[in-house]
């Protein structure tokens, strides 16, 4: 994998180590701060872990998480004072399952949504199309990251002044082609061009679950 799109990966992945270590592994914050910096710099690129990685194999994103996870539970048991206990192998098994779509996939969402809004944006500025922009944040960004009530169509009319409500669906259908090929292009930073679709896939199951 190249520099650059390890360090794209390593930026999405890295807040959905630290949830991960949080809520699943109930690891205190500053030391799950520590973990991920020492995971990154120990495992990631000194051992260069994703050259072990088999996509036949099964998902990237969980190789990875589970090698954090063992990482974690050695690391913690290296440094445990006598008397103290970690949970079982068994019981840390059963609890990367239950929440590694839970935790650090919805992070990984997250992240990548932000990143093509983020680009989007930009892109739509450079264009002189912020109508586009505009019309998919009032009624698809504010509504679904900030709970807002979408705008109504003929408030759209009225704001923006198209003819009809037909327009403004019209443009709203554009702008979501726009985001999914923005989407396609922050996925592309850190998978070959190959591997783009079934990420896609991956994220609208993760979102429906």
């Amino acid at each position: 994998m190249r520099l650059q799109a390890l360090e794209e990966l390593l930026s999405i992945y890295s807040p959905g180590f630290r949830t991960f270590l949080i809520q699943a592994r109930h690891i205190a914050p500053d030391e799950a701060d520590e973990l991920v910096q020492a995971f990154v710099a120990d495992k990631v690129l000194a051992a260069q872990l994703v050259r072990h990685a088999d996509q036949q194999r099964g998902k990237f994103r969980n190789f990875v998480l589970k090698s954090l996870n063992n990482f974690a539970t050695t690391r913690r048991r290296g440094q445990m004072r006598p008397g103290g206990s970690l949970e079982s192998a068994h019981d840390a098994a059963e609890q990367l399952q239950f929440t590694t779509a839970d935790v650090f996939d919805r992070q990984w969402v997250q992240q990548v949504v932000a990143d093509a809004l983020q680009m989007m944006a930009s892109d739509c500025e450079s264009r002189g199309r912020a109508d586009m922009w505009e019309i998919l944040r009032l009624r698809v960004v504010e509504p679904v990251f900030r709970g807002a009530e979408p705008l109504g169509y003929e408030q759209i009319v009225q704001l923006f002044g198209f003819d009809s409500p037909r327009q403004a669906m019209n443009l709203l259908a554009s702008a979501k082609r726009c985001f999914l090929d923005h989407l396609r292009l922050a996925i592309s930073k850190y998978v070959e061009e190959d591997r783009i679709e079934e990420e896609l896939a991956d994220l609208r199951r993760i979102v429906a679950h």
